[in-house]
């Protein structure tokens, strides 16, 4: 039997792997695969999002590319019910009787992967392996247009060592949908969060499917809306423009930013391989990020081998759900947490607040910025924008039993904020926070911080949840100690950081009892799928970038609009929301370059800004007809540069903006220019051109 592979397109180019399983099953299973070189896609997208005339020639090729093979097997439920259902109704309804029966011939020898399995080969035991607790998603062209019914469930059931659990309202859809998850993006995003709840209550630690797509779905998923703060509620250019109008801010900013940039520079200038240490880091984020998953896996097992539990989390909705049901399960009504940028990202507060759990900040400043109903503005000193005489007024409104004559100066309130805090931690069941870097060689997670009171929720509760995104792994102690070195000098300007906590599992009789690590993706699947936009990944929250930043010192972290200001936030909050979420943040910048100075493991902020910038401009050009008044003017002008001749013409006709002019200058512009001259004037046009006068001074006297 002359077997043939149709790996489909969606495979073929996303997830190789997926094809090259089914390779190895069909050949350890007796059978020589064929894969024919001709075939490229079956048409499902067009003929589904109503394209059906450009689906032929794809039919048309399908049929001519496998029509001399025996079976077709093809590892996806939607494809092959295209092929079967779709391909000889198009050829009909476009008058090719002849395509229409020869579709019909092909289609007749095309195989779901299960059904080739089941039906053909009478296999249910194909000898596979898998210790893990899996549930199955049936995806819905395979139960509804093929109706391979229990097929799939049939052969799980045979894997050795396999945990199989039901997936409640299985049969209903994840919301991929081909374009519908496009051109119905929000009702697509609730009903995959519905889908995603369901699959998180099976306590699965993977989902199977019979179609990538739907898989694609789930996996590179980017934050979603609603949830967290990733998002700001109005444009970059709108936020800051308040924010510069706030004169104390300008000077809380320009204050502390100076301080930390002048402290950072003695350190740093300690060491003579500083740039060396810089490069060892970037390698091992870039060679981390390369072997990611294998990296998380031996994470995972390292931890739960020494008592913890791992827990995954596609998104915030479900990283919220899942520390609030630990957190439920204790019985406790309220956690002490450590500064955590991540539980913040996820807006994990709130969802605690809503299942009837209030959230103690211990750090200063984030206690500060808690108890004024506020937001971090940065990563450091997140109560940067707050000054002391503000700070005693918030302690004085929201602190219980302070002192009524407590004053502003630093020893009083700091005095003040370790008295509420002590009554907290003493009584506290559960504690909840990030991770700086997680070792996978131990399964040991680290945290570092300079009060003393990460050390307090660390060890006092006996429960202890961590939050951290799949990032922050390290593959050795080898590597965390390069990172150990890099994060103080560059963050707060100290030689080491005061408090290094690491903790590795459960320790019978000391420590916390329970021990639970929550490994978050929330967008950085897509973001580790961008080749340029990756090294993003690489950040270790150390605000350098924040501190050399002059937007940044201007206008302050809130007129991001995300839990991640200046300018790694500038490209970071994209990748994880999706561009067109965060569009202005990657304009955010005057590309001056002292991020990536300043960057402890170099990663090239300027250029990663300015790719997202070019993803912005054609993601907004696939998506109106009608260009932007910028898009006109961009083109006009690489069509008027792109010749000398016009060029000239183009110049010449500027030289009417000089009649705009009064005394030398030009006052007012209209729009797309208009933002330049609100603030500045523009010199008119001189009488002549360089090319002009060059022409002039260089012509030939013959």
């Amino acid at each position: 039997m002359r077997v043939a592979l149709f790996v489909t397109c969606l495979a073929d180019t996303l997830f190789p792997q997926a094809g090259r399983a089914c390779v190895a099953l069909l050949e350890r299973l007796g059978h020589r695969v064929e894969f024919p070189p001709g075939q490229t896609c079956c048409g499902q997208m067009h003929v589904n999002t109503g394209y059906q005339r450009q689906a032929l020639p794809l039919i048309r090729r399908y049929a001519e590319t496998f029509a001399s093979y025996d079976a077709i097997v093809v590892p996806s439920g939607s494809c092959t019910g295209s092929v079967r259902h779709q391909h000889a109704m198009v050829a009909r309804r476009f008058g090719d009787e002849r395509l229409a029966r020869r579709a019909e011939e092909v289609a007749a020898k095309t195989y779901e992967l299960s059904e080739f399995l089941t039906d053909v080969l009478g296999l249910e035991d194909v000898g596979a392996y898998y210790p893990h607790r899996v549930t199955y998603h049936p995806t819905c062209h395979s139960l509804r247009l093929l109706r391979v019914g229990d097929r799939p469930l049939r052969l799980l059931r045979h894997v050795t060592g396999i945990d199989l659990v039901e997936l409640p309202d299985a049969e209903t859809c994840c919301g991929f949908g081909g374009t519908f998850a496009i051109k119905n993006a929000d009702v697509s995003t609730a009903m995959l969060a519905d889908k995603m709840r369901n699959v998180l209550a099976t306590g699965a630690e993977a989902c199977a499917a019979g179609d990538s797509s739907c898989l694609m779905h789930t996996r590179a998923a980017t934050a979603p809306r609603g949830v967290g703060h990733l998002r700001g509620s109005e444009p970059f250019p709108v936020a800051a423009r308040r924010a510069l109008a706030d004169s104390q801010l300008r000077r809380n900013l320009a204050k502390v930013t100076t301080t930390i940039r002048a402290k950072r520079a003695r350190v740093v200038g300690e060491l003579p391989d500083w740039e060396e240490l810089r490069e060892a880091g970037r390698a091992i984020k870039a060679r981390t990020m390369a072997g990611l998953d294998g990296y998380l896996e031996q994470l995972e097992a390292e931890f739960t081998a020494r008592g913890g539990t791992v827990h995954w989390a596609r998104d915030a909705i479900e990283a919220n759900q899942i520390v609030t049901g630990l957190v439920q399960a204790t019985g406790a009504t309220e956690v002490v947490k450590v500064k955590s940028i991540v539980t913040d990202e996820i807006g994990l507060n709130d969802a605690l607040a809503d299942g009837g759990i209030s959230a103690v900040e211990t750090d200063l400043a984030e206690l500060i910025v808690q108890l004024g109903k506020d937001r971090p503005s940065h990563f450091l000193v997140p109560a940067i924008h707050r000054n002391r005489a503000e700070i005693r007024e918030i302690f004085l409104r929201e602190m219980d039993g302070v002192d009524p004559g407590l004053t502003d100066e630093p020893r009083a309130l700091a005095e003040a904020a370790r008295l509420h805090l002590r009554r907290k931690f003493l009584a506290a069941q559960v504690g909840i926070s990030g991770a700086n870097f997680a070792v996978a060689e131990t399964g040991t997670l680290c945290v570092v911080e300079s009060e003393g009171n990460g050390r307090m929720c660390l060890t006092l509760p006996p429960t202890l949840i961590t939050v951290m995104g799949i990032e922050k792994v390290v593959p050795s102690w080898a590597d965390l100690g390069v990172f150990l070195q890099l994060l103080p000098r560059s963050s707060t300007g100290e030689r080491m950081n005061p408090y290094t906590s690491m903790w590795t599992g459960v320790t019978p009789g000391d420590g916390p009892q329970r021990v639970h690590l929550v490994l978050l993706d929330n967008g950085r699947t897509a973001a580790l799928a961008d080749e340029t936009g990756r090294q993003a990944l690489g950040c270790i929250r150390c605000s350098a970038c924040l501190n050399v930043c002059p937007v940044y010192e201007r206008v302050g972290g809130h007129a991001y609009g995300s839990v991640y200001p200046g300018p790694i936030g500038a490209i970071v909050s994209p990748m994880l929301t999706g561009i067109e979420d965060n569009a202005t943040l990657p304009f955010a910048s005057s590309l001056c370059g002292a991020c990536y100075d300043a960057c402890p493991v170099k990663i090239d902020i300027p250029s990663i800004l300015v790719h997202l910038r070019a993803r912005h401009v054609e993601e907004a050009a696939r998506a109106s007809r009608v260009p932007s008044p910028e898009a006109v003017t961009m083109a006009a002008a690489a069509w008027a540069m792109s010749d000398p001749a016009r060029f000239a013409a183009a110049q010449r006709g500027g030289r009417l903006a000089r009649l705009l002019g009064r005394r030398g200058t030009i006052r007012r512009l209209p729009p797309p220019l208009a933002g330049w001259t609100r603030a500045r004037d523009v010199p008119v046009p001189p009488a002549q051109t360089f090319r002009q006068w060059w022409a002039r001074e260089h012509r030939d006297p013959s």
